[in-house]
């Protein structure tokens, strides 16, 4: 084989740009655009962070007019109220006089004697019972059952006054307890008559406790006495 020499070719600028070939799809050769400058203004823009929305303020209630104050209060006070149960007083112990009116004669004896009803665990009672001296005296009073349920041992005080026509009662249960309940007769007692007329048998000074020593509500009921 001859050899040749082979003179080395001159590459120019355009020599080394770029090219685009295109796709597999679609073929094409042309050469690449040159790269564009972007002002210096307009690259700080696009680096800045948008600015945010200003957030909306929470919308403020309107304050209700009187009008609908009004309505309100009045739609409050139309709500039924739920019904509390009602609460049965306790039951009272009440003291009367049996018979509650009797007659006699001038000169003549007469037995009364004093009931307790609805009563509740009775530890000892007191009373005055007043009547006209001028019309009857007093001469025997006596312990009714009532106060010995359970075969209770009792202390009993009593004492007539002439002058002042009363007779003043004390009773209470001993060494036990529990208190007396129910009905029952508290004393008997009897009174002579001196002279024609009517006299009231009223109550006074009532004073009751249970069997703890706390104070009971008693009511009483009067009676009364004719003389003929």
């Amino acid at each position: 084989m001859t050899p040749h020499i082979l003179n080395p070719s001159e590459i120019t600028e355009e020599d080394l740009l770029e090219i685009w070939a295109g796709t597999e799809q679609n073929l094409a050769y042309r050469e690449v655009p040159p790269a564009q400058e972007i002002a210096p203004e307009r690259a700080l823009k696009s680096i800045q962070p948008r600015e945010k929305a200003p957030e909306e303020k929470p919308k403020e209630e309107a304050e209700p007019t009187p009008a609908e104050e009004e309505e309100e209060k009045e739609a409050e006070e139309k709500e039924p109220e739920e019904k509390k149960p009602e609460e049965k007083p306790p039951s009272e112990a009440t003291l009367s006089l049996s018979p509650p009116t009797s007659m006699v004669f001038r000169g003549q004896e007469i037995s009364l004697s004093i009931q307790i009803s609805r009563a509740e665990n009775l530890g000892q009672i007191a009373f005055e019972l007043s009547f006209d001296p001028a019309i009857l005296e007093g001469i025997e009073v006596g312990a009714g059952e009532f106060m010995q349920q359970g075969e209770a041992k009792i202390s009993f005080e009593r004492q007539f006054s002439k002058e002042k026509g009363s007779l003043r009662v004390k009773l209470a249960r001993l060494g036990i307890e529990t208190g007396a309940k129910g009905d029952g007769t508290l004393i008997t007692f009897k009174l002579k008559s001196l002279a024609p007329g009517i006299s009231p048998i009223s109550f006074s000074q009532v004073e009751a406790y249970d069997s703890q020593s706390k104070p009971i509500a008693v009511r009483f009921s009067p009676g009364q006495v004719e003389v003929r």
